[in-house]
């Protein structure tokens, strides 16, 4: 449990240097809170991969009974990324890991997490190693009953180095 609110708390703190996507009924709006083109940290404490620009996509998910967070994962050349790991965590949904796919699958480096229900909530989604943070997190907030806007993909782009977990 204390290790948990230790992540919690430090996930909440990176807030501040995320993307978030708002939707809301009235329109769907963007707001960049930092550029993430790049790494949002420097120096000794860059992470290796940051949100492509332009490439979170907003739209229309298959069932409006439920929301999904999609996207893909590529190397330094845009090449797919498999075998890297994201957390995804929010309001009314526990931190959960989820695997990109192989290299062997038809969209390596891609994944997918489905919400169960329409509900307003914030979600938040981050590249990790371990417990180790890749990327910046990025946050959407999702409206409740909002069939046209149901649906966030994103890709993350390596930018740097992934040093080896010590």
């Amino acid at each position: 449990l204390v290790i948990a609110n230790a992540r919690e708390n430090r996930q909440e703190s990176e807030f501040e240097s995320t993307l978030t996507a708002v939707w809301n009924t009235s329109a769907a709006t963007q707001t960049a809170v930092a550029d993430l083109t790049g790494s949002a940290l420097s120096g000794p404490f860059a992470l290796p991969f940051a949100l492509a620009p332009g490439s979170l996509m907003l739209g229309a998910g298959g069932e409006c009974a439920s929301q999904t967070v999609s996207g893909q994962v590529l190397d330094q050349e845009g090449q797919p990324l498999p075998g890297l790991s994201l957390m995804i965590w929010g309001s009314a949904l526990p931190p959960a890991v989820v695997e990109t796919a192989g290299a062997d699958a038809e969209q390596p480096g891609a994944w997918t997490f489905t919400l169960d229900g329409a509900i307003s909530r914030h979600v938040w989604v981050q590249l990790v190693d371990g417990d180790e943070p890749l990327s910046p997190p990025v946050a959407i907030v999702f409206a409740e009953n909002d069939c046209e806007r149901n649906s966030a993909a994103l890709i993350w782009r390596q930018t740097g180095p992934i040093e080896p977990r010590g």
